[in-house]
Parts: structure tokens; C-alpha cells; sequence
């Protein structure tokens, strides 16, 4: 899967696009990057109940620490396509794709990275 202690997802579906608009970037702790999206249309499926309530109607996509991603990230309103593994976050309850291997810019540029091996932490963030 590409991730540390994998046991912390669940995955409903690999090799899968998802498409909306970047509705803000959070930097995690562990040094990763959740990207939240306004699915667009057709794409809200991919969502659950927490996704709804506590995630603001928002589905995350999260580039891991070491993905060129990082340095390339999308802004607030651009659109973008990613394709990865649709997991539930088991603490958090809510669906996300972690990792993407792919995104794609609304403006055609495309960046595939497949996460790093093994796969890279912050220790701040916690043990893997």
C-alpha cells in the first residue's frame, strides 16, 4: 500500500480516480499533505457520513511525505484529479484516498509518484 502502519486504513477500492476542487491544504505531522477537495459532480459517492458532517461534505487525498507532490501542490479552487487507494481512515471514520499516485492539474499537468519505499515519517508525528 505505500503507507506507514497500514493498519490504520481500511481500503474500500484500489486504482481509483477521484475528482473536485482543492478546498484547503493541511500539512499533517507526520509530514504528509491531506489535500480537501469539493467533490465534483458524480464524485460524491466517494464520500461517507463523516466525510458529510464532520469533514464539511469534503473528501481528503493525501500525498506522503517524499512524493514530489509536496513541492508541487495545487492551490485553493484549482481542480484536480487524483488516482489512489480509497481507504476509510479508521480514527477519523471518514473515506480518503491514501496514498495518490497520481494528480492531475486542471491545466493538464500530470505527476505520478508512487510512494516512497519504506515509507517515510516524521518522528514528531509518531511511530510507524
Amino acid at each position: 500500500m505505500g503507507v506507514y502502519r497500514p493498519s490504520r486504513l481500511r481500503v474500500l477500492g484500489a486504482c481509483r480516480w477521484f475528482t473536485g476542487t482543492v478546498a484547503r491544504v493541511q500539512q499533517l505531522p507526520d509530514g504528509d499533505l491531506r489535500l480537501w477537495f469539493v467533490p465534483a459532480r458524480g464524485y460524491g459517492r466517494f464520500l461517507n457520513a463523516t466525510n458529510l458532517s464532520s469533514g464539511h461534505g469534503q473528501f481528503a487525498a493525501v500525498v506522503i511525505l517524499g512524493q514530489p507532490m509536496q513541492f508541487l501542490r495545487p492551490s485553493v479552487g484549482d481542480r484536480a484529479s487524483v488516482w489512489g487507494t480509497w481507504v476509510r481512515n479508521v480514527a477519523e471514520g471518514w473515506n480518503e484516498m491514501h496514498p495518490i499516485w497520481e494528480i492531475k492539474y486542471g491545466g493538464g499537468t500530470l505527476i505520478y509518484a508512487t510512494p516512497p519505499v519504506p515509507p517515510e515519517y516524521s518522528p514528531g508525528g509518531g511511530t510507524p
